[in-house]
């Protein structure tokens, strides 16, 4: 999954958000794995616990990186086929599509954050129509925190969704 377009105080609080999100699987794991443990013993009567330690590393591979013109494009291509979600900038994505870096048919869906700001010639549609042409079964979803941006313009709100074959506008 690509998240597109998003502003730095948007990528700290989505950060923000799957960390406590982690936080809350994490002890309801643990809980749980308290209580399974507890009536498991081991031979010489001692009580077993298990302990995986691949919680934290579950945690890396689930958050996102960003993905600007600082990484290489060897790096580029090792993190697309490593994590499973980043944030990327539009220019990267789009010039990666085009140079193969990233196949649109191993793209999950995409994220477009600030999606009043995306027009027909923007680079987030581009973008979007270029993974639609190698993926027509990933997904697309758009979100804004100004609505009344769609309002501008004639057919605004239908340009911005042109590329996408369902779409739910929710107040």
């Amino acid at each position: 999954m690509l998240v597109l377009g998003c502003a730095d105080w948007q990528r700290s609080m989505l950060y923000r958000e799957l960390a406590r999100m982690d936080t809350l699987s994490t002890d309801q794991a643990a809980t749980s794995a308290d209580s399974s443990a507890a009536g498991c013993q081991t031979a010489d009567g001692a009580n077993q616990a298990q302990s995986n330690g691949s919680d934290a590393d579950d945690m890396q591979l689930l958050m996102p990186y960003d993905v600007t013109n600082e990484v290489s494009a060897g790096s580029r291509i090792e993190l697309y086929r490593s994590k499973p979600c980043l944030f990327v900038t539009t220019r990267i994505l789009v010039v990666d599509m085009l140079n193969a870096r990233i196949q649109g048919q191993h793209i999950a869906g995409m994220v477009i954050m600030n999606a009043h700001r995306v027009t027909d010639s923007s680079g987030e549609a581009f973008a979007v129509r270029l993974f639609r042409m190698a993926n027509k079964h990933g997904f697309v979803r758009a979100f804004t925190d100004q609505p009344t941006g769609f309002a501008s313009g004639f057919n605004k709100v239908l340009a911005a969704i042109a590329c996408c074959a369902d779409y739910l506008a929710v107040p």
